[in-house]
């Protein structure tokens, strides 16, 4: 799927949603309205926000003006829109890391599928996983045959799987082999948290 053409014009300007606590900021994608929301949580946890007042709520989204679009441009370009035309920053927005190494990406065949295929697997992350690093890659598999690597990781761990290129060109088969590699990732991430409960004595008998 190419890009979409995403803009944030000026008209109407920003403004403050009382009843949703957000800061709405208009979007175009391939002319399609959207509204963007900046929640106050997340304006605090990320951008130094000390009040819940609207006022100071719009003079800090005027400051960090295009870093938080550029959050708001990956939700839109990633279709993590919602059904009345929304997308909502919350504190726990997925930022998402993708890269190719250069073996990968001097590899004309593997490089085309895994650009065909990847927009899969960033949908599975939907827009509150939280930090995300994917990294694609080449390596050699049985009998010197080239195959592709995926390496997923967040701050709880990382999972890794291997993909020979003619399992690459089957949309339902890859779709079923991310699922399974991100609900690793996410049993792994729930784990940990568990870890953390016990370990800081927050279980009462």
């Amino acid at each position: 799927m190419p890009p979409k053409a995403i803009v944030f014009p000026d008209t109407p300007p920003a403004s403050y949603d009382f009843e949703r606590d957000c800061v709405a900021f208009p979007a175009r994608a391939d002319a399609r309205p959207v509204k963007c929301l900046a929640t106050a949580e997340f304006l605090m946890n990320h951008f130094g926000l000390q009040t819940f007042d609207g006022n100071e709520m719009l003079e800090v989204y005027r400051k960090h003006r295009g870093e938080i679009q550029d959050i708001a441009r990956v939700f839109i370009d990633l279709d993590w829109i919602g059904p009345d035309n929304e997308i909502l920053i919350t504190t726990r927005f997925t930022f998402l890391k993708v890269s190719y190494t250069e073996r990968l990406r001097n590899w004309t065949e593997g490089y085309s599928l895994v650009e065909k295929i990847s927009r899969q697997l960033t949908d599975l992350f939907g827009p509150a996983a939280g930090p995300v690093t994917v990294e694609w890659d080449r390596a050699e598999g049985p009998q010197e045959r080239p195959v592709i690597t995926l390496h997923i990781s967040n701050p709880s761990g990382s999972v890794s799987g291997v993909f020979d290129l003619s399992e690459m060109t089957n949309s339902s088969h890859m779709q079923i082999r991310f699922a399974r590699l991100w609900g690793n990732l996410l049993q792994l991430q729930s784990r940990k948290q568990i870890h953390q409960i016990f370990s800081s004595g927050r279980i009462e008998g």
